[in-house]
């Protein structure tokens, strides 16, 4: 399985701009098509076949469609947070993101 690489001009109008993450009966991994350049940038590691479409301006990715590697999908819904709770979740993200980078520096 291999991903191609498209170019593109210009990034999907925003009005325009959406992502879509299916699953077709019988078989085992889910889809993706996606033209919102910062979600395209953060799924993208998960495409094992189909392709991507860089700016041609930037350089950068701003689209995505085709099959994701052994995901799970989930959806939840929003919950908002009062100001100590942020605090403590940035705090969290803060020290897993710490030990994360710590243990990759021991690794190489």
């Amino acid at each position: 399985m291999n991903v191609e690489t498209k170019t593109k001009k210009q990034t999907t109008e925003t009005e325009y701009q959406e992502i879509n993450i299916y699953k077709i009966l019988n078989e085992d991994n889910w889809r993706i098509s996606c033209n919102i350049p910062k979600l395209a940038r953060k799924y993208r590691k998960f495409l094992i076949s189909g392709f991507e479409v860089i700016n041609e301006n930037s350089g950068r990715i701003i689209e995505i469609h085709g099959i994701i590697d052994n995901c799970n999908v989930s959806i939840s819904k929003k919950v908002e947070l009062t100001e100590e709770q942020r605090k403590k979740s940035v705090e969290r993200a803060k020290k897993y993101l710490a030990m994360s980078r710590n243990k990759n520096n021991v690794s190489n």
